[in-house]
């Protein structure tokens, strides 16, 4: 079902943007950055980082650590497990490492590049090429963001879809159930999470009843107030005999009949005469 929603949802998509560089390592300026030897490295006696060709660290046996250029005061070597952290990362920090152990030089070669986190998107929503579309646009600056991929809340069961960061929304019977959308974005440094948006296509309940209610109570109204001045006289009659009944003390509904055998003074016959 959600494959069919998302089909009926989205008819166009925009410039895919969420291509990672498989063996580029990311980081954050301002947060960590850690280097580890391949795994199985042991029995240490010396090791040399270097980045960009120029020297980072060196430890040797029985010699204290050296850190080199900008790295002095915000690298830590680890000579037993060849393990170097640094921070506070900055951008200079970009480049490829490479690591010497034993007076080795090993294959492995170890590629940062920095990326700030994401900013908050916001929803952006434009007329589309057709009448019934609408174009939606996830933004935000994301010129120092790195790799970003972006996703979509736009699914029956709200759960978050990766799309592009502009794609097509199409009226349909499934698009004017959704009331809302929102975007995210996602890189290495994490992702945030946009305002909900209202889908301009959504159809809310009840309205068809609002309206018909609109229309039809000022109708009856009207019937009503007709027919009480067509029949006021004869309201008027019928209230004022009720009134004239009740001062009397007599139930207007329940008249006594006269039953001239039991009256004492009704007329004889002639044979009683």
């Amino acid at each position: 079902m959600e494959h069919i929603w998302t089909a009926a949802l989205i008819i166009l998509h925009f410039g895919h943007n969420f291509t990672w560089a498989e063996n580029t390592n990311y980081f954050v300026v301002g947060k960590v950055i850690e280097l580890r030897p391949p795994p199985g490295t042991t029995n240490i006696t010396g090791i040399l980082w270097k980045h960009n060709d120029n020297l980072a660290a060196e430890w040797t046996e029985n010699h204290p650590v050296e850190y080199y250029g900008s790295f002095n005061g915000r690298a830590v070597l680890t000579p037993t497990t060849g393990l170097l952290v640094i921070k506070p990362a900055t951008e200079a920090d970009g480049g490829v490492y490479t690591v010497q152990i034993n007076n080795r030089v090993l294959d492995d070669k170890y590629e940062f590049a920095s990326v700030q986190e994401v900013p908050t998107p916001r929803v952006w929503v434009k007329p589309g090429e057709a009448e019934e579309e609408r174009t939606l646009s996830c933004e935000g600056d994301v010129s120092k963001a790195g790799p970003v991929t972006f996703w979509w809340d736009i699914t029956e069961d709200r759960s978050w879809v990766m799309l592009d960061r502009r794609i097509t929304l199409k009226k349909n019977e499934t698009t004017e159930r959704m009331e809302w959308f929102s975007c995210k974005m996602v890189n290495p440094a994490g992702e945030k999470e946009s305002e909900r948006h209202e889908n301009p296509f959504f159809a809310k309940p009840g309205h068809s009843s609002a309206l018909w209610a609109l229309v039809l109570v000022p109708i009856a109204l009207a019937v009503a107030a007709y027919l009480i001045w067509k029949y006021w006289e004869v309201i008027k009659r019928s209230f004022c005999s009720d009134e004239e009944a009740a001062g009397n003390g007599v139930n207007p509904t329940e008249v006594p009949l006269k039953n001239p055998d039991t009256q004492g003074d009704h007329p004889k016959s002639d044979n009683e005469a």
